[in-house]
């Protein structure tokens, strides 16, 4: 499995990757006064950068990735390897982290009562709402056609949705899964609902993707508080993981080194290095 680039309806596979390092800045900054004390100051989240390396390629391979980025330009959407596997959210969306969300109101995971049923105490915020639906989407994160979704997801393949939910009393929390198509249009919907515990309980749904499914929108319904969201792209629930898909990056264009240029097709390799940089 490769990782997937590019814009919502155009995400390609590339070439699988021998080697990924993915760096973030600090987010803290500290100072030293003359009398030695240090203060700290912790900065807005740091865009992430991805150093990619393939280990051998043949040219095709190569030209897949060398034409997305003259294709869609910046605004492209990046899950790498581990990002399918673990969590295609953002590191903000799968943390529930404040002003990431249309609806709730965020507390921290140390209330022991919102443990969960399975013994998870969720590493994310826990996010408290009202009876009315609380869609999952991250705030002013839009696309020309879309609107609001949650991420975006290529075509037929095995996505596995999930999230900590706890009903309201007397009620069944609701995971809600709607596949879009590049008009925005709701062309498939899919639901899970909690068993009726008052704990904090995981529901999860695992879906194939439509021919002509472009992206997902999640939404959680009757459900009094919610955490710890997650993407995958299996056919099997996988343990929550800090999300690690970006929403917007900029690909610097590869450079390769030739192992092998003949005439056969399997004489026709190079090796090949990318950066993808986090933008916006």
């Amino acid at each position: 499995m490769g990782a997937w680039i590019g814009d919502v309806g155009g995400l390609v596979e590339v070439r699988c990757a021998s080697d990924v390092a993915m760096s973030r800045p600090d987010q803290w900054v500290t100072t030293e006064a003359l009398d030695g004390t240090v203060a700290a100051q912790l900065l807005p989240r740091r865009r992430r950068s991805w150093q990619v390396g393939i280990g051998t390629a043949r040219p095709e391979q190569l030209g897949t990735l060398a034409m997305v980025p003259a294709r869609t330009g910046a605004g492209l959407w990046f899950y790498d390897e581990l990002a399918l596997v673990s969590n295609m959210l953002t590191p903000e969306a799968s943390l529930t982290e404040p002003g990431q969300f249309s609806a709730g109101s965020v507390q921290g995971p140390e209330a022991g009562v919102f443990d969960g049923a399975d013994g998870h105490r969720p590493l994310s915020r826990v996010v408290h709402t009202s009876p009315t639906a609380a869609v999952i989407a991250p705030v002013g994160v839009t696309h020309p056609v879309l609107g609001v979704v949650t991420c975006a997801v290529p075509q037929d393949r095995p996505v596995t949705v999930s999230v900590y939910l706890t009903p309201w009393e007397g009620r069944a929390g609701v995971l809600r899964v709607e596949e879009l198509d590049m008009r925005g249009t709701v062309i498939a919907t899919w639901g899970s609902q909690t068993a009726g515990a008052t704990a904090l309980q995981r529901v999860h749904r695992t879906i194939r993707t439509g021919m002509t499914t472009v992206a997902l929108r999640v939404s959680v319904r009757e459900a009094l508080a919610w955490a710890s969201p997650a993407v995958t792209m299996t056919d099997t629930l996988m343990p929550w993981a800090e999300g690690r898909g970006a929403r917007q990056v900029v690909i610097h264009r590869p450079s390769d080194q030739v192992q092998r240029a003949a005439t056969s097709l399997w004489d026709r390799r190079s090796t090949a290095d990318y950066m993808v940089q986090e933008v916006g």
